[in-house]
């Protein structure tokens, strides 16, 4: 439509049929969860949730924040599509994802420092990483619990960044 309004209507009267991969039940049960674990009125603490389908990579749930609707701007992202800030460590689950999916077995272990430097081939500086461990050894396990950065940038070069975002 020309203006708002015409495609106001267009959206509520003209006979469009809508299609998405959303399960409302999951919906409620994502928003559900995610209220029963924050504190409400707090601020600066907030989560993400997004639920797929591991077959074939629809969203079946996505919640983007505490209150994406509410007076805050600082809540005025969807944190669960990356808009805004920066997704951090969420991404870790879907590396390991992609690892098993690529045979990485649980057990498998990478030094864990507390930084470290990794060679990006076509690029002269190194990729300069922190938040590890002690330097010891540690299973994938290990470095999802304790959510090691530098175990999971050893893990993406390994694996391949592009099969990481696949």
């Amino acid at each position: 439509g020309a203006t708002e309004a015409d495609r106001e209507k267009l959206l509520s009267q003209g006979g469009l049929r809508i299609y998405t991969t959303a399960d409302l039940d999951l919906q409620r049960a994502a928003e559900a969860a995610r209220d029963s674990t924050l504190p409400q009125n707090v601020s600066g603490i907030d989560s993400a949730i997004v639920t797929m389908d591991p077959s074939n990579g629809n969203v079946l749930a996505m919640v983007g924040g505490k209150d994406f609707f509410g007076p805050s701007a600082y809540a005025k992202v969807n944190l669960a599509d990356g808009d805004g800030r920066q997704t951090g460590s969420s991404a870790k689950p879907i590396g390991l994802a992609a690892a098993l999916s690529a045979g990485w077995e649980l057990t498998k272990t990478y030094p864990a420092p507390k930084s470290i430097e990794l060679p990006i081939p076509g690029l002269k500086e190194p990729w300069k990483v922190k938040g590890g461990g002690d330097d010891s050894d540690v299973t994938l396990i290990t470095a999802t619990e304790q959510s090691y950065n530098t175990v999971y940038a050893q893990l993406i070069l390994e694996l391949g960044p592009d099969k990481f975002v696949d």
